[in-house]
């Protein structure tokens, strides 16, 4: 696997939070590996903090909508945890899956010609022609078809350990 996508995850955070106006720290980040026979990438649990305000409120909800262009990286996907309130301060927990690029030019041309995604050319980080994907409608349809699977799935393995 390559380099760790937390740096670049933790910095687009930050910087996306700047440009809402409601700037914020990342006091906790931790990543864990993961692979399978298609994908390989991380698993990153953060703790984001900034002071409590309606402009962060609105980026927070805004969060697992946004398309965020990591290079090498896809983020494949984005979810608020949990809030805690501690008078002005707010800490967010977020889990974020990230897909290595490399990994998955097979499957996003698969994904593409489903029209589950989208592609874009733009220009990279380092000033390179790149290409981004993102979720179409039917797309997240599709994700949400496929969370619901592994929740029974996972459900399911966890009757039969109790049961063992």
């Amino acid at each position: 696997m390559s380099r760790s996508a937390a740096p670049m995850l933790e910095r687009a955070l930050r910087e996306a939070a700047e440009r809402a106006g409601c700037p914020i720290t990342v006091p906790e980040s931790r990543a864990t590996s993961w692979a399978s026979a298609t994908f390989t990438g991380e698993r990153h649990m953060l703790t984001l903090a900034g002071t409590a305000s309606p402009a962060l409120d609105a980026w927070l909800d805004a969060l697992p909508e946004a398309e965020w262009k990591l290079c090498g990286q896809l983020v494949a996907d984005l979810c608020v945890l949990a809030r805690h309130r501690t008078g002005d301060e707010l800490h967010v927990d977020i889990e974020v899956l990230t897909v290595e690029e490399g990994s998955l030019y097979p499957a996003l041309y698969r994904m593409e010609a489903k029209g589950w995604i989208k592609a874009e050319w733009g220009q990279s980080d380092k000033r390179r022609r790149a290409k981004f994907y993102s979720l179409t409608r039917a797309g997240r349809r599709q994700l949400e078809s496929e969370r619901e699977l592994w929740k029974r799935t996972a459900f399911a393995i966890g009757e039969i350990l109790e049961k063992a």
